[in-house]
């Protein structure tokens, strides 16, 4: 497919996306790659804009998220919502749109659904922490929450983990469990996959922690503390450490902490997130390049606080509108 620039747009819709047939591993290996260039210096990322618009609900969440990779020439911008009103109508909890543009005259590229774009390098960007700072002889995986990023959370983590040999599962519903455990078990046989009746039970003697539960919830669910924490174990939530006791995260729990973006993460702070972080977690892309450290001993508890950031989407939409026009899939419109 070949566009003329200025006057074709590129529309992927989601079930577009997903006929590309991008595996987990080439999005790990996105991700490592992006998160280099960060570290690098080669990316131009402001914090993302939030709106909050349902009283009832203050983690529901409009998020406009720019970003721009220097060295992969490309950039665009992210409009993504979290909403729990739309969940309880039948909707999905996540929905939005991308608009990549091209990086020499700023003119619309390609406008995309972003839900698998948002999904799936979510995990991918879990696969990579896991692959960076975590034991490569974890066996046991503690997860909470079966929905949409409790099974790909897995997925990222099965993509780099090779020793995985349980997954312990907590979930509210019984219902989601069983189906969970059911579609998880088909695609990945050789693992138990243990249904725990408390969430508790989850968390403690786990090798690798997944915490995948919506940041829109009621005040109060925290209850996860630092002796639930195993030594080695490497703890990776994906909703803003909503189940996280704030002390476990400011008392010497966990010998380091890691984030995606550190300007990301201080805004948050300021807006309320992460009140008792005394200090701002090292980059991400940092332990990627080696410029600090990572897990230096077997025995460390680690803790990240990755946001979800407009570099990794913008790396992804590139990778979707580079593949698309070479299958010679997507809708042409004009401009």
């Amino acid at each position: 497919m070949k566009l003329e620039r200025g006057k074709d747009l590129l529309y992927l819709s989601q079930q577009q996306i997903v006929d590309l047939n991008i595996t987990m591993e080439q999005m790990i290996d996105l991700m490592e790659k992006m998160y280099t260039e960060k570290s690098k210096g080669n990316t131009q990322m402001p914090s993302k804009i939030a709106l909050h618009t349902v009283k009832e609900f203050p983690g529901d969440f409009v998020h406009t998220m720019p970003a721009y990779i220097s060295s992969m020439d490309c950039a665009g911008v992210k409009i993504v919502s979290g909403y729990e009103n739309a969940r309880k109508l039948g909707y999905p909890y996540i929905s939005g749109l991308y608009m990549l543009t091209d990086v020499e005259t700023g003119i619309p590229l390609a406008i995309m659904d972003c839900v698998w774009m948002t999904t799936v390098r979510t995990g991918a960007v879990t696969g990579l922490t896991a692959k960076v700072l975590a034991n490569p002889d974890s066996e046991i995986v503690g997860l909470i929450g079966t929905g949409v990023q409790g099974r790909i959370q897995v997925h990222g983590l099965m993509a780099v983990m090779k020793n995985i040999k349980t997954i312990k599962v907590f979930d509210q519903s019984k219902e989601a469990v069983e189906a969970y455990i059911k579609e998880m078990s088909e695609i990945y046989p050789e693992v138990n996959f243990e249904v725990v009746d408390k969430r508790e039970d989850a968390v403690i003697g786990c090798d690798l922690l997944l915490s995948c539960v919506p940041c829109s919830v009621e005040p109060g669910i925290e209850f996860i503390t630092g002796d639930m924490i195993k030594e080695g174990c490497t703890a990776l939530p994906v909703d803003d450490l909503v189940l996280f006791k704030p002390e476990t995260c400011s008392e010497g729990t966990f010998a380091k902490a890691f984030t995606d973006d550190q300007g990301q993460f201080k805004g948050f702070k300021d807006m309320g997130f992460f009140r008792t972080f005394k200090e701002i977690p090292f980059e991400l892309g940092d332990a990627v390049t080696g410029k600090v450290p990572g897990r230096t001993s077997h025995e460390e508890k680690i803790l990240t606080v990755n946001i979800g950031t407009g570099l990794a989407d913008v790396a992804t939409a590139k990778l979707l509108y580079d593949i698309a026009l070479e299958k010679d899939l997507g809708t042409v419109l004009p401009l």
